[in-house]
This record gives C-alpha cells, sequence and structure tokens, in this order.
C-alpha cells in the first residue's frame, strides 16, 4: 500500500481551510455591506429627521418676534405647523 506523501501536513491544511474560510467571510461581508447596508445609509441621509417639523416651527415663531405684524405671523406659523 502507498500512502499519499503530498497530503501535507495536518496543520498546514488547518491554516489553509483557516485562510480560505476567512477569505470567503470577508468576500460575503463585503457585498451584503455593498448590496445592503450602503444603499440604507445614503436613503437615510435624504430623509429629514423626524423632528424637523417641529425645529421649522420654532424658527417661524422666533422670526414672528421681529415681524410687524406678529399675531398674523404667529397665526401663519400655527397654520403651516
Amino acid at each position: 500500500m502507498e500512502t499519499n506523501k503530498n497530503s501535507g501536513a495536518p496543520l498546514g491544511r488547518l491554516v489553509l481551510f483557516l485562510f480560505c474560510l476567512g477569505l470567503l467571510g470577508t468576500i460575503i461581508g463585503g457585498g451584503y455591506y455593498l448590496v445592503i447596508e450602503l444603499p440604507a445609509r445614503e436613503g437615510s441621509a435624504l430623509q429629514p429627521p423626524d423632528n424637523a417639523a417641529n425645529l421649522m416651527c420654532k424658527n417661524c415663531l422666533f422670526n414672528c418676534n421681529y415681524d410687524p405684524n406678529p399675531f398674523e405671523c404667529r397665526s401663519h406659523c400655527d397654520l403651516a405647523c
């Protein structure tokens, strides 16, 4: 019976297996990031925050302090908010 002498040391095969496993994980993780995570981040940057309308109302009411007719300005702000 002949033994296969080209099989390599068991430790060498283990290192090769772990290297291939790490490379495969990197490829899968990078693909997931490019296909799912990156478009979700770019899409969320286009949406205003939930409290954006509240900030606009505060700015509107603050600007009414300097308006010649503050009561009418406040009523317009209240309608917008």
